[in-house]
C-alpha cells in the first residue's frame, strides 16, 4: 500500500462482501423511455443496505465508473448505475467527428433534465422493486439511505435533483427522498453572480470532486468554476477534493492514453474518499463522522490534493499533514 492509500484508508480499508452483478431494462412509461441499469450488490448480504444511484457524463455508460460500483457494495452499499439513452456512448462510438457529435447532444441535453428525471423515475421504481419479495438484488434495498452521486453531466443532473435550481428555468427537479450527494466535475452554466440563488436549495451532505486542469471537453466550464456550487450551496457539511494536475477525464477514465496510470491512482483515492462518505452520511457511522469534522481530514487525499470543508458557515483548507 502506498503512502497516499494509507493516509485515506482510515475506514475502509478491507472488503466486507463479495460483489455480484446484474443488469436490468426498465421501461419509464409516462415518457416511453427505456432505463437501462447496472446494479453492484454484496451478495452474502442479510441485512438491509443502503442503495446509491450513479448517473455518468456525457458519452458515458452503465459501464463507465465500476471501480465506484465494486467498492462501494464490497463494503454493504447496493449501486445503481443508470445508462442515459441519448446522451450515452452510442452519441460519439464509430463515428468520423466523434467531438462534433458530443458538442451536437450537449447543446440538447445541456439542462440536465432528462438525466434528472432518469434519475427520479430510478428512485421510484426501487421503492417498488424494494417491495417484491425474492429479488435478490432489491430485497435488502434500505430506501431511507439513499445516496446520488454524479459525473459531468451526471452530476448536473444529480444536483439537480438535491435542490438546484435547473438552468433552464423550468420547474424544481428536487426528490427529497436523497440524504447524500457526490459530485465528481460537475457543469456550472450560470453566471457567478446567480450562485447564491441556483445553490441555495441544496441543502444535502455533499462532497466534492475536481482538479486543478478540470476544464470541459465538449461544455464551456473551466477548472476554476468546478468548485462554485460548494462556495455557494445552503448551510450543510460539504467537502471539496481538488486534485493537483487532474483533468477531466480521470473519473471515468482516458481511453489508450499514457495518462491511464494516473487515472488509476486519482480513481483509487476517490473510490476510498467516497465510500468513507457514504459511511459517515448514509450509513451514520459516528466514527467517520468524527473523522470527517476532524482535523486530521486533509489526509483522505493524501499528497494528490487540497481538500475543503464548510459545516455550516465555518470553512477550512486542510492538508494532508494536519
Amino acid at each position: 500500500m502506498t503512502s497516499d492509500e494509507q493516509k485515506s484508508s482510515f475506514y475502509a480499508a478491507n472488503s466486507t462482501y463479495s460483489v455480484s452483478v446484474k443488469y436490468e431494462q426498465w421501461f419509464d412509461s409516462t415518457r416511453n423511455r427505456v432505463i437501462p441499469v447496472k446494479i453492484y450488490y454484496p451478495a452474502e448480504a442479510r441485512e438491509l443496505c443502503p442503495v446509491i444511484i450513479f448517473s455518468h457524463g456525457l458519452g458515458g455508460s452503465l459501464e463507465r465508473c465500476t471501480y465506484l460500483g465494486q467498492t462501494w457494495a464490497s463494503h454493504g452499499l447496493i449501486s445503481v448505475h443508470i445508462q442515459h439513452i441519448g446522451m450515452d456512448e452510442n452519441v460519439w462510438k464509430k463515428k468520423i467527428r466523434p467531438i462534433k457529435e458530443l458538442k451536437e447532444v450537449y447543446d440538447q441535453v445541456w439542462s440536465g433534465r432528462m438525466q434528472a428525471n432518469d434519475i427520479r423515475f430510478a428512485i421510484n421504481q426501487m421503492a417498488i422493486l424494494s417491495t417484491m419479495p425474492g429479488n435478490s438484488a432489491w430485497q435488502h434495498v434500505d430506501m431511507t439511505r439513499l445516496g446520488l452521486a454524479g459525473y459531468d453531466l451526471g452530476g448536473l443532473a444529480s444536483m439537480l435533483v438535491s435542490g438546484q435550481i435547473p438552468p433552464d428555468g423550468g420547474e424544481s427537479l428536487q426528490d427529497e427522498r436523497v440524504k447524500a450527494l457526490i459530485v465528481m466535475s460537475p457543469p456550472v452554466r450560470d453566471d457567478i453572480n446567480r450562485a447564491g440563488y441556483v445553490y441555495q436549495r441544496m441543502n444535502l451532505p455533499t462532497l466534492f470532486f475536481t482538479g486543478t486542469e478540470d476544464d470541459g471537453v465538449v461544455g464551456t466550464t473551466k477548472a476554476w468554476q468546478r468548485r462554485i456550487p460548494f462556495d455557494y450551496m445552503s448551510v450543510a457539511d460539504r467537502y471539496l477534493i481538488t486534485y493537483q494536475g487532474a483533468d477531466h477525464m480521470i473519473y471515468g477514465g482516458h481511453v489508450r492514453s499514457s495518462k491511464e496510470k494516473d487515472d488509476r491512482k486519482f480513481q483509487s483515492n476517490i473510490a476510498q474518499a467516497s465510500l468513507l462518505f457514504w459511511q459517515a452520511y448514509i450509513e451514520n457511522d459516528p466514527a467517520v463522522i468524527m473523522y470527517f469534522h476532524g482535523h486530521t481530514l486533509g489526509g483522505i487525499a493524501g499528497s494528490l490534493g487540497r481538500v475543503e470543508r464548510r459545516l455550516g458557515a465555518t470553512t477550512a483548507v486542510l492538508s494532508s499533514t494536519e
